[in-house]
């Protein structure tokens, strides 16, 4: 699921775009490429168009966080959710990982720790890729 350029791709979803410019730039070139979405219908768009490794979604932005996480899973059924969650709403932290996110942290959350998340995230999909391929050739 990598660009053309063998970056891995990371869809960034949040309400503000001053974090937002914080994020990408953490998140940007030469270690990723990440694709920022504003508010409203645009980043179905973008899951229908491309495939990314990870989508980074801040789950406050939506009126109900359980559907957005179906929705997102079932556009994008291969991507990673990593989730960011008011800190008062508990409900939704257990609702996310119940419906297939991969984590998820309370906001406010650094930069450096939603990277060493995407990081983790996309060292473990190339393990798990390496490892199919192995055994693929294994059984052949």
């Amino acid at each position: 699921m990598t660009a053309g350029n063998g970056l891995p791709q990371v869809l960034i979803l949040l309400s503000d775009p001053i974090l937002e410019r914080v994020y990408r730039a953490e998140l940007g070139s030469p270690h990723y490429c990440a694709v920022w979405c504003e508010k409203g219908e645009r980043w179905k768009e973008n899951l229908l168009a491309f495939s990314y490794d990870v989508i980074v979604v801040d789950l406050g932005l939506f009126p109900n966080p359980q559907d957005i996480i179906l929705t997102l899973r079932k556009l994008a059924p291969d991507s990673a959710i990593l989730a960011l969650c008011d800190p008062l709403d508990a409900r939704t932290v257990v609702a996310a990982y119940q419906n297939g996110v991969t984590e998820c942290y309370l906001k406010p959350v650094s930069p450096e720790t939603v990277r060493f998340s995407v990081e983790k995230i996309v060292r473990k999909k190339k393990l798990l890729s390496m490892s199919d391929t192995l055994n693929a050739d294994l059984i052949v």
